[in-house]
């Protein structure tokens, strides 16, 4: 009787969208495609985009995720996917609540492909009105402070000065979260299907019995870096590295956890 209520409480549970969460930059859309591509699950597709109103207004920041709530009802997300950057915050208090997916990548690649995505033509031209996030140097984009966009786009209440600081903020809020699969982005590279079946049970999905990497150059997603871990030692200077080593410290994060 008991594996009989099992079965029917997975038939049940697995049809509940699942999010997949994580900082910009950190292997969102691979990790999508894999799923999409290796799990039994639904293809519909969400993404709660970045809230983009005045920096001051904060009861308009939270009517903007609480708007999110009716999108669910009225669109009657039952499965796929639903791809978000918002914070730990964020999720507990205003978004209708499923299975969540967060990825996790090293801060130094993330931070080095976000320098790139924010200084590429094409993100401009999608998003006109916001030249103030390109940056001269990588330095000067881990060290200036946050433009507003950057500061407020998913979260509710900001105190970060830096990229880095928000990051650290990010990931600590969702490390400390219960009942979330964290998947590191390197371990996907290393071995997709191992990933899969973890989030997978995690998730009362099913994985396929044939499964298939999916390589980054096959997204039409801006992906400027190309995936390539370990690209930050191309980038960071013996003075950015400590930069980052003691910001991370300060938020009781140890970069030691990426070799």
């Amino acid at each position: 009787m008991k594996a009989i209520c099992d079965i029917l409480h997975r038939a049940i549970k697995k049809s509940a969208p699942i999010y997949v969460i994580s900082h910009e930059r950190s292997g969102t859309h691979l990790a999508i495609n894999l799923l999409y591509r290796n799990l039994h699950i639904d293809q519909s597709f969400h993404d709660f985009i970045a809230w983009r109103g005045n920096p001051d207004d904060r009861l308009g920041r939270i009517k903007y995720w609480k708007s999110y709530r009716d999108v669910w009802s009225s669109l009657i997300l039952r499965g796929g996917i639903i791809k978000s950057h918002c914070d730990a915050q964020i999720y507990s208090e205003y978004l209708p609540k499923s299975y969540v997916v967060y990825v996790l990548r090293d801060p130094r690649d993330t931070l080095v492909s976000f320098y790139h995505y924010l200084n590429k033509d094409v993100f401009h031209i999608n998003n006109p009105g916001l030249d103030e996030l390109r940056s001269d140097s990588f330095g000067e984009f881990i060290r200036r402070p946050l433009h507003p966009y950057l500061r407020y786009g998913f979260t509710i209440d900001s105190i970060m000065d830096t990229v880095v600081d928000r990051w650290a903020k990010h990931v600590k809020g969702w490390l400390s979260h219960k009942n979330v699969c964290v998947v590191e982005y390197e371990d996907f590279l290393k071995d997709f299907r191992k990933q899969m079946i973890r989030v997978a049970i995690k998730t009362y999905t099913f994985p396929k019995l044939r499964m298939n990497s999916y390589q980054l150059g096959e997204s039409g997603a801006i992906l400027p870096r190309k995936g390539v871990a370990g690209d930050w030692k191309n980038m960071f200077s013996v003075e950015d590295e400590i930069f980052l080593k003691k910001k991370l410290e300060s938020h009781g994060v140890d970069i030691a956890r990426w070799k």
